[in-house]
């Protein structure tokens, strides 16, 4: 009775291994969801990403990361940075950082604020993480940037 019922439990592991293995989507031939490939969902959702963070100002929030993002979105993490990466070719702290520097950028340019203000008002906690940032994105640091800027509003 003992080995009939290994031996039973044998069977059903290896049919049920078999069963799902054989159930479960490959990638390649995945059906598209609402009948669009991966990709065009992806430059949706990308679209979608970039209203919330720009239109919705979640770019200059601190606090933000992938999780956030997700769930301010309504889409899994995975899915966002998928999107996000594939349009931009940088992951999720890049491109928002990114984007916090075009904004200070555009502080340096057009007011009078400390740099120290407009890293905090860009949305940038420490100021070892901005002027790496600013130096990534623009070449240059925000003093040298700010210095470059001038000489082109006062003619």
């Amino acid at each position: 009775m003992i080995v009939s019922i290994s031996n039973l439990l044998i069977t059903l592991v290896m049919c049920y291994t078999l069963f799902t293995s054989a159930h479960r989507a490959d990638p390649i031939t995945e059906v598209p969801v609402n009948g669009k490939p991966e990709s065009e969902q992806l430059d949706e959702l990308f679209s979608t990403i970039l209203s919330a963070l720009k239109h919705h100002n979640l770019y200059l929030d601190s606090q933000l990361n992938l999780s956030k993002l997700a769930r301010k979105v309504g889409v899994p993490a995975r899915k966002v940075s998928q999107a996000i990466n594939q349009q931009t070719g940088q992951n999720v702290s890049q491109y928002v950082n990114q984007l916090r520097i075009e904004q200070a950028a555009q502080l340096l340019a057009t007011t009078e604020l400390s740099v120290i203000d407009i890293m905090l008002e860009a949305g940038f906690q420490t100021k070892s993480n901005f002027n790496r940032e600013f130096m990534r994105v623009k070449g240059m640091t925000p003093s040298l940037w700010r210095e470059h800027q001038q000489p082109r509003n006062n003619k």
